[in-house]
């Protein structure tokens, strides 16, 4: 079933971004960008099970933009014993697939290295639609 994918890549996505909870804000409340998080702050374990699950969501035939997007907080959250640095955060999230509504960068293309980076195997990558 096509869709238990993107259902798995929406639960990979909102375990990865719940991760970082504790390190998104100061304790007055302010935001604190990814690049400026304290990665030891962040949930080892939500993390292991949102790679898992990336995994697996994009094990399918097909992408949709929630594996697109588990796939790229995946990149940011497998780094989490190094700072992000500029370039990947620039090929985990500087295109995404083209005609997928409801993803910010509709339009441009996936490039398959950046969901590929997390993962041990070629065969990780995603697919087109």
């Amino acid at each position: 079933m096509p869709e238990g994918d993107e259902v798995t890549g929406l639960l990979a996505l909102m375990l990865l971004t719940h991760a970082r909870r504790e390190a998104r804000t100061t304790p007055g409340g302010d935001l604190v960008p990814l690049a400026e998080q304290d990665r030891k702050r962040w949930d080892r374990a939500l993390i292991d099970e949102g790679l898992a699950l990336t995994r697996a969501a994009l094990a399918g035939p097909a992408l949709g933009p929630y594996q697109l997007q588990a796939a790229i907080a995946a990149t940011h959250a497998a780094a989490i014993g190094a700072p992000l640095r500029r370039a990947e955060a620039r090929r985990a999230g500087s295109d995404a697939a083209p005609g997928m509504p409801g993803t910010p960068c509709a339009g441009a293309t996936v490039r398959r290295q950046a969901c590929r980076g997390p993962f041990s195997s070629e065969s990780a990558g995603p697919r087109r639609r």
